[in-house]
């Protein structure tokens, strides 16, 4: 082999380890960038399902809050037709009584 040759080997095999790190280095670029907009999606994602999962919280609360409501308006309807046959009994043993 002459000198030559040898130098065009070397200048070649330096050619080559430099195209490989830079090679390398841009797959690797691109690798992490990849992983960032994965990372950003999936973050996106997580608060996008909190979203939803809080007016869905708040969806549920109004209606246990309205659930409770009707029951406690019915309770004190139920209430008030009790104390009107009470007023109308009293009533009526009053006038029982005053008819005595």
């Amino acid at each position: 082999m002459t000198l030559l040759g040898v130098i065009i080997s070397i200048v070649a095999l330096g050619v080559g380890v430099a195209g490989g790190i830079f090679g390398s280095n841009l797959y690797n670029t691109k690798k992490l960038e990849d992983a960032k907009q994965k990372s950003k999606q999936i973050i996106e994602e997580a608060e996008n399902s909190v979203k939803v999962l809080k007016k869905e919280a708040m969806i549920e609360a109004k209606e246990e809050a309205l659930k409770l409501k009707n029951e406690a308006e019915e309770e004190l309807k139920e209430r008030r037709v009790e104390v009107t046959k009470l007023e109308n009994r009293l009533r009526q043993k009053e006038e029982t009584l005053d008819k005595k």
